[in-house]
């Protein structure tokens, strides 16, 4: 049969359904075509991809490391694997073709994965509705409403919620199974025979197998157990009891989840509020999500309506009556459209865990945030398709039509925003000019660039406009470290520790800064409390051990580079610095061995000479540590820490050469 005999022989409904798909595809291919050629942006898309010690280098170790503990306050395993996927096939020795952060991924082919994603999503939706309004185009509006609404933008162009578009699709994946499992009872009539009873049960466990697997990708994916009875109650018609029944077992696990998340999550003191408040924090943030819905303007990352700013309003514990009233409405509707209260309760079940209700982290930033929709945008699509199907005049579908195309052209200059970390920032700003997020990342583009001292005068306008910022302290720190104002620096640690006690980065930072002022006895207590917090932290042996090597306690030094090298046996320094404390023991074979093969390791000769000569700096060797830091400088003239140390090494000979101690009291 020829090709264009099979098209005829094609069934008019299976044309309506390609054609259907195609505008979907198309329509968001259009849309969100500039992230395509978008980088990185440096908050949070280097820590879960390029800057992830278990994701680069992208190896087998990394990726169990993370299936068996929590990364960055979250347990998302199913996630990072997905992440790890796109590490390996976006790796490139060409990176900085295609990327300004220094990463050696192509961030394009994240994007384009995210896009894919997201379109996928939207064609779930689209063969949902169409089984729910059993009607093509009004289904195709209702998705294209979904999947072109500039809310959803955050979720499609940022590369760190890659969580969220494939929790979104597990979760799709999850409701068309349990839907399909449905059918085929009903299909098969009473008594079910052994095969269709087989035939259900395995489509059953398959959904269930996707719902757990989207809670291990977002934590959101909690409100399954709710949504999919929300949704299939629209096709199968079944009781709340049958529901009930089937979905405690999927509540159960979601109630664990909660419990692992809760505890895993570090939540800011800013970000509590009384439970009786809530409501209100919650009433605002609804209030927020149906203006911009109907006014997708002036989007943002971070809006700044934390609990302390929305409680500070009047307005808002009035605001709340906005939402009782159009859920209120949808109650008194529902008799005769059931579908118009089924469509409110997906937005609310969906919008849940965000609303303040409980606290989160992110309430340190924003209760509201545009991804925060993203599934949310399930009730208007279905509200929409289901007011098409009631059209009866075919001039009016030009109504949705132009509101489709406007929001399409407004999510498409939304794209463009997202180009890289300055746009995206400026764009935040000009929004909000008091956005934790935009401040402290802006200062973080110029430190990723070594422009430290620009770095600093971000934030320090961070520290002005956000006081209880505490990145805006450990930033400074960090920049101050490599300026080589060490003293000034750990001024800035102690200052995190008002607003983040927890953060166990600023302890280390405090800990090396100690160390590099000649007080590592001062530095282990703040090791100590890093492995109070989490025992796992990285280079925690590495930190203690250079501590003991200053302070010539040669035996407990070698003692923690070994647990070092057995926890990481890729830490070049580690067995450097093993090496100068064996030689300092009068063990120079031994001493040797270890240097060469931390040579062995190193990626070039400056980085051999750098470690080395720190090493030697903290065994009081400094003239030859003079010797190999200097070859260092020569070698990469650009390293500001071998020239911070370098500086000090010196100043340290010039005393000696004075009759003076190598430290200053």
């Amino acid at each position: 049969m020829s090709f264009l005999a099979r098209m005829r022989s094609i069934s008019p409904v299976t044309t309506r359904l390609i054609v259907c798909a195609a505008v979907v595809i198309v329509a968001c291919a259009s849309t969100f075509a500039p992230l395509a050629s978008c980088d990185f942006i440096q908050y949070d898309d280097q820590v879960h991809t390029f800057a992830n010690p278990h994701l680069n280098p992208t190896t087998w170790q990394g990726l169990v490391y993370l299936w068996r503990h929590p990364y960055e306050q979250l347990y998302v395993p199913f996630a990072y694997t997905g992440f790890a996927l796109l590490c390996l096939i976006s790796k490139t020795p060409h990176a900085e073709r295609f990327t300004q952060t220094g990463a050696p991924f192509n961030p394009h082919v994240f994007h384009i994965a995210n896009i894919v994603l997201h379109t996928g999503n939207a064609l779930f939706l689209f063969f949902l509705l169409r089984r729910i309004v059993k009607k093509d185009v009004p289904a195709l509006v209702g998705c294209l409403l979904f999947a072109l609404h500039p809310l959803q933008v955050e979720s499609v162009a940022w590369v760190s919620e890659l969580r969220g578009q494939l929790s979104a699709m597990l979760g799709f994946i999850s409701l068309a199974s349990y839907v399909k499992a449905w059918d085929i009872v009903e299909e098969a009539g009473e008594p079910l025979d052994r095969r269709a009873q087989w035939s259900a049960l395995g489509v059953f466990a398959g959904s269930f197998l996707c719902f757990v697997l989207a809670l291990l990708t977002k934590p959101t994916a909690v409100v399954y157990p709710v949504l999919i009875p929300l949704i299939d109650s629209l096709i199968h018609r079944r009781s709340l009891r049958q529901y009930v029944q089937e979905f405690a077992p999927w509540a159960l696990v979601s109630l664990l989840f909660i419990y692992v998340a809760r505890n895993d999550q570090y939540i800011m003191h800013s970000a509590l509020t009384a439970p009786y408040l809530r409501p209100f924090i919650a009433g605002d943030a609804l209030t927020f999500y149906l203006e911009k819905f109907f006014a997708p303007i002036n989007l943002a990352i971070d809006y700044g309506r934390t609990p302390r700013v929305v409680l500070s309003d009047l307005r808002s514990f009035e605001l709340w009556i906005i939402p009782a009233a159009l859920i209120g409405l949808a109650f008194y509707l529902s008799r005769k459209r059931p579908w118009i209260l089924t469509a409110s309760l997906i937005s609310l079940v969906c919008l849940a865990p965000n609303l303040g209700l409980v606290p989160f982290a992110f309430q340190y930033y924003s209760t509201v945030t545009d991804r925060y929709a993203y599934l949310a945008m399930i009730g208007p699509a279905l509200l929409v398709a289901k007011l098409v199907t009631r059209l009866r005049t075919p001039w009016l579908y030009i109504v949705p039509v132009v509101v489709l195309a406007a929001w399409s052209g407004l999510s498409s200059a939304r794209c463009a925003d997202w180009k890289n970390t300055i746009t995206i920032m400026k764009q935040e700003l000009a929004v909000n000019p008091y956005s934790a997020i935009a401040l402290v990342d802006v200062g973080n583009y110029y430190q990723d660039e070594g422009l430290h001292a620009v770095a600093l005068r971000a934030y320090r306008t961070t520290r002005e406009q956000r006081p209880d910022l505490w990145r805006g302290y450990y930033n400074a720190a960090v920049s101050l470290m490599a300026l080589g104002r060490v003293h000034e620096a750990a001024e800035m640690y102690l200052e995190t520790f008002q607003y983040n006690s927890d953060f166990i980065d600023a302890h280390m930072g405090l800990a090396n800064a100690l160390i590099e002022e000649g007080r590592p006895s001062a530095a282990l207590p703040e090791f100590d409390k890093s492995a109070q917090i989490d025992k796992n932290v990285a280079e925690l042996h590495y930190g203690r051990g250079r501590a003991y090597l200053a302070m010539k306690e040669y035996r407990k030094a070698l003692s923690e580079f070994n647990k070092q090298i057995k926890v990481d046996d890729s830490l070049a320094s580690a067995y450097i610095c093993k090496g100068v404390v064996l030689r300092e023991m009068g063990q120079r074979k031994a001493a040797q061995k270890m240097l060469d093969k931390g040579k062995a390791m190193e990626d070039d000769d400056a980085s051999w000479y750098a470690d080395l000569g720190k090493a030697e700096s903290l065994a009081g060797r400094l003239g030859d540590a003079n010797t190999h830091l200097s070859k260092a400088q020569r070698l990469n003239p650009g390293d500001a820490g071998v020239r911070r140390t370098l500086a000090s090494v010196q100043k340290a000979l010039s005393r000696l050469n004075r009759g003076l101690p190598p430290n200053e009291d």
